[in-house]
């Protein structure tokens, strides 16, 4: 049972209670294919729900409510509700006026007398002309949704249920209710709100729930909930307007390689329109996909690919995959080799897979990371192996998309890059991105090709350089925040990729700055400057353990907590990862290891084995622990009030390696707390950890 102060709101048996739409399926919150017994909304919080004409948003708000006969029972809310719905004149009997304040519309045709005899006990009448400005008095169709919000915001229910009742009034009043709602959420009310406008969810609402013909789409963040909305009606327009431009049908893609590129990429372009086959030599990651599941995590993409499913199929079958398209989008990794160079394998493996099954004119684009003059070779390949009747042209189309947000980056890139050798091809390829609706750079293809590491080159040179930046803060007492602060304000440089940290990682900077200073050394030169930012990243990664050694002597015996392991938030992908390396050394010289993390602890256990104890929450991860290292900001670990490290931990040490505490936030408590580019906190006295570590402290 909820209270005030937080809680859940739980519908009970939503699947069956929703049976008007019996396609309701909250997949999102559930792998099972039947949909849920039991939804969650947390109380305290704001829900937008969104979605066109039909979609069912006032159907479940009624639900909810428990006002929708007959399924009623079928609904369990627990809290004072205050639903504004349009259900015409009159109270529903089923309803008290103490437990569900006011319909809209219940007040129509009724007199003052009446309202005053059913509502004076709860509503303060004065107040409620004064927020009017009107006296209360009968009041056409045109204000019962006015009259009706003024009355549940003066009562200030647990439960505030709001359809459409802003899209009536002038900007005033619409101003004055959204102030009240403010100070109601502030006050630990829950709202549940309709709108048609995204904007409108997005500036209400912390949280947001994607509704279409009943079916939940998208839950989570109104910010990522109401772009994914918004650029799907988008990309259906879209799609409309192609459609109905081109009379012979459009190009049909096959998308190599099911990881990030490739998924999101099949996905983006199954959004605009286009019919998409997703291939890929792994058959469990296929079958995922096949049943509606994502074999990783990235936010917003399982949602993206189910909504767009109608147009998407996955298949290991090259028989399949390379029966009919117009268009073959190579996304296959390309990992790094022994000596730093890009390994292209799986490249030349597709290809040979394109030149046994198809014989006919062909684009194919590649949008794997490959060096410079690798598109000219793949032409060269193709032409060698292919069938006879077989053309092919070779376009290259890098990709610039990020784990965590590769979604929006997609939808909202700064520009596309085509490399192609003619007119013809351009221009092709011009047409296929259209519908994005983005910025087009149209260059040769190994133009194309090194634009991709010369990005990567200079963003991982930009990290390298400010956690140096960050180091000789720390040496000569200068704090990174404030530096950054006067850098990132000159246009010429900006704050972008100026946060000091541990290093990066992931499957891209790594291997990418390896392979652009391999090609320079395979052509006779070299890449100083890359070099330095390598060199000083693999440092970087391991400054935690530096600073672990200002505190103990040797790790043996101690109890190591990581908070956070992926090598940032919103993945789950463990690649490059700086908490990798600091592991290494710490259970090869005897620690032990306890882990949380919201996405990747499992994946961490398989790679280091069951010396690590996972933690399904960060108290009982922090619990006795003699050290702790940060290694990701998670929102979680940047909301933490900083006293669990005092009280749940043996020796409260806390190694920051994203900087997810302010300073002033660790000053007056027994806390050790050692950041990146910034001065360490450390307690004036604490005796305790002297006498318990004396054999062991640095």
């Amino acid at each position: 049972t909820p209270t005030r102060k937080g809680g859940t709101l739980p519908l009970h048996g939503a699947h069956t209670a929703f049976s008007c739409y019996p396609a309701l399926r909250l997949y999102r919150l559930s792998k099972s294919p039947r949909g849920i017994d039991v939804v969650s909304l947390t109380l305290g919080n704001s829900w937008g729900l969104i979605g066109r004409n039909g979609a069912g948003k006032s159907t479940l708000l009624k639900l909810i409510c428990g006002i929708l006969s007959p399924y009623k029972g079928n609904v369990s809310v627990h809290g004072t509700i205050a639903p504004l719905i349009e259900l015409g004149a009159g109270l529903d009997s089923r309803l008290t006026a103490v437990e569900n304040i006011f319909l809209n519309g219940a007040l129509l045709g009724h007199s003052k007398k009446y309202m005053k005899e059913h509502f004076s006990e709860i509503i303060d009448f004065a107040d409620l002309g004064n927020f009017l400005d009107m006296p209360i008095k009968n009041y056409s169709s045109g204000m019962r949704a006015r009259l009706g919000f003024s009355i549940a915001t003066t009562v200030c229910p647990d439960i505030l249920v709001v359809d459409e009742v802003l899209s009536v009034g002038d900007a005033t009043f619409r101003k004055k209710c959204e102030q009240r709602m403010e100070k109601m959420l502030s006050s630990g009310t829950t709202l549940l709100f309709v709108s048609h406008s995204e904007r409108e969810i997005e500036r209400l609402c912390k949280n947001a729930l994607w509704l279409d013909h009943g079916e939940i789409v998208m839950s989570g963040p109104s910010e990522d909930v109401c772009f994914a909305y918004s650029e799907t009606l988008k990309s259906n327009a879209a799609e409309k307007a192609l459609t109905s431009a081109i009379s012979d049908h459009l190009p049909r893609l096959t998308v190599v390689g099911a990881g990030y590129v490739g998924l999101v990429t099949a996905a983006a372009f199954a959004s605009m329109g286009y019919s998409v086959i997703c291939t890929d030599t792994d058959t469990k990651k296929i079958k995922i996909l096949q049943e509606h599941g994502c074999p990783f995590f990235e936010p917003q993409l399982e949602e993206l690919l189910n909504y767009h499913s109608k147009r998407l199929r996955f298949t290991s079958d090259a028989s399949q995959a390379y029966r009919e398209p117009d268009v073959v989008i190579l996304s296959v990794g390309t990992p790094e080799s022994p000596d730093g160079s890009a390994n292209l394998h799986y490249i030349y493996q597709a290809l040979q897979d394109i030149c046994d099954h198809i014989d006919y004119e062909t684009t194919i684009i590649i949008k794997s990371t490959v060096p410079p003059g690798t598109s000219e070779k793949i032409k060269e390949f193709l032409q060698k192996n292919s069938k006879p009747s077989a053309y092919f042209h070779v376009v290259s189309n890098p990709e610039f998309l990020s784990q965590g947000s590769a979604v929006r980056d997609i939808f909202s890139a700064s520009r596309i890059i085509i490399g192609t050798e003619s007119k013809e091809d351009a221009a092709f390829m011009e047409r296929l991105y259209k519908p994005f609706h983005l910025p087009i750079v149209s260059v040769s293809r190994a133009s194309a090709e090194m634009i991709k590491y010369a990005s990567n080159g200079f963003l991982a040179l930009k990290i390298s350089y400010i956690n140096e930046i960050a180091n000789l803060c720390e040496q000569t007492g200068a704090d990174i925040q404030e530096v950054v602060l006067g850098m990132g304000k000159d246009p010429r440089i900006g704050f972008r990729f100026l946060r000091a940290g541990i290093g990066y990682g992931g499957a891209c900077f790594p291997k990418d700055t390896k392979a652009l200073r391999r090609l320079a050394v395979s052509n006779g030169g070299d890449f100083l400057t890359i070099k330095a930012a390598i060199d000083a990243n693999t440092r970087q990664q391991l400054k935690l353990i530096e600073k672990a050694r200002k505190y103990y002597k040797c790790f043996h015996g101690l109890t190591v907590t990581f908070l956070g392991i992926t090598f940032k938030p919103n993945t789950d992908d463990l690649r490059g990862a700086p908490s990798l390396s600091c592991a290494t050394v710490l259970l090869n010289e005897g620690a032990k290891l306890k882990i949380w993390d919201p996405l990747g602890a499992p994946q961490f256990r398989q790679l280091m084995g069951n010396a690590v104890e996972l933690h399904e929450s960060i108290e009982n991860a922090l619990c006795d622990s003699d050290l702790c290292m940060i290694f990701t900001e998670w929102k979680e670990i940047c909301n933490l009030d900083p006293q669990i490290f005092q009280c749940r931990m043996k020796m409260p040490i806390v190694l920051d390696g994203r900087n997810c505490f302010e300073l002033s936030d660790m000053y007056d408590r027994q806390i050790y707390y050692d950041s990146i580019g910034r001065k360490a906190i450390i307690p004036d006295n604490n005796t305790s950890f002297h006498q318990e570590h004396s054999d062991n402290i640095a």
